[in-house]
C-alpha cells in the first residue's frame, strides 16, 4: 500500500494574520522539534514533496537532510494568495478592513479579496497537481511526506471525501493544526480508491 502523509507546517513567527503567499518564517527550534517528533515515529519515508514557501520548504529540507531522502518543491502546493490582506496582522486592520474580510469567512467561494486568488482557481491549481501526483505513485509500499498548508490539505481532503469545497465550514471548522499529520492510504494500481486513515493527528501520537 501507498501511504501519503500530509503535514502542515509549524506555527509561524509572525503576528496572527492570513498568511498565504507571504513568505513568513517558522522559528528554527520549532522546525527542530517537528523533525525530532517525526524521526521518533520511526516511519520509513521514501520521498518528500513540499510547498516552496519557507515555512514548508525549510522544514522539508531539514527532514530531507536528517533522513537522507530527496525533496521536490512544488509551486502548486503553495497556500492561497489572499491579495490585499495577505500577511496583514489582524490587530492592524481597520473597521472597514473587517467589513471586507467578514464576507469572505462566511462565503469564500463568492467573496474574493482585492488582488487575491479566487478560491475556485486555488482549488484548480492544487487538484491539477494532486491528480498528477497520484498517477506518479508507482512504487509499492512507499511512504510520501507532503509538507504543505492548511488550505491545501483541506482541498485535498474535500476532493478525497467528496465534500463540497465551497462550504465555508471546511475552512473555519475543520481543524488542521500546525505540524499535524493527515494520513491517506491507497493501492497504486487503483489510485482513485483512497482511504482517509487519520485527519489532523499530532505527530507525538501518530502511528502508521
Amino acid at each position: 500500500m501507498q501511504n501519503i502523509l500530509l503535514m502542515r507546517h509549524g506555527k509561524v513567527s509572525g503576528a496572527p494574520a492570513l498568511y498565504g503567499v507571504t513568505d513568513v518564517e517558522v522559528a528554527k527550534n520549532v522546525h527542530l522539534e517537528i523533525v525530532s517528533a517525526l524521526v521518533a515515529t520511526q516511519i520509513d519515508i521514501h520521498t518528500i514533496c513540499a510547498s516552496p514557501l519557507k515555512r514548508c520548504a525549510k522544514l522539508a529540507r531539514m527532514v530531507s537532510q536528517t533522513m537522507g531522502i530527496d525533496t521536490t518543491y512544488v509551486d502548486e502546493l503553495a497556500e492561497m494568495n489572499f491579495g490585499a490582506f495577505d500577511g496583514v496582522p489582524f490587530d492592524s486592520m481597520s473597521r472597514e478592513d473587517w467589513m471586507t474580510v467578514e464576507p469572505f469567512w462566511n462565503d469564500p467561494m463568492n467573496h474574493c479579496f482585492p488582488n487575491a486568488e479566487p478560491l475556485a482557481q486555488f482549488r484548480e491549481r492544487v487538484l491539477a497537481y494532486w491528480q498528477r501526483f497520484l498517477t506518479e505513485l508507482t512504487e509499492p509500499n512507499q511512504t510520501t511526506l507532503v509538507v504543505a498548508h492548511g488550505g491545501v490539505i483541506r482541498l485535498i481532503l474535500a476532493e478525497t471525501l467528496g465534500l463540497d469545497w465551497r462550504n465555508p465550514k471546511l475552512y473555519s471548522t475543520l481543524d488542521i493544526g500546525n505540524a499535524s499529520v493527515t494520513h491517506l492510504q491507497l493501492n497504486a494500481k487503483f489510485p482513485e480508491h483512497i482511504k482517509v486513515k487519520t485527519v489532523g493527528a499530532s505527530l507525538h501520537s501518530f502511528k502508521l
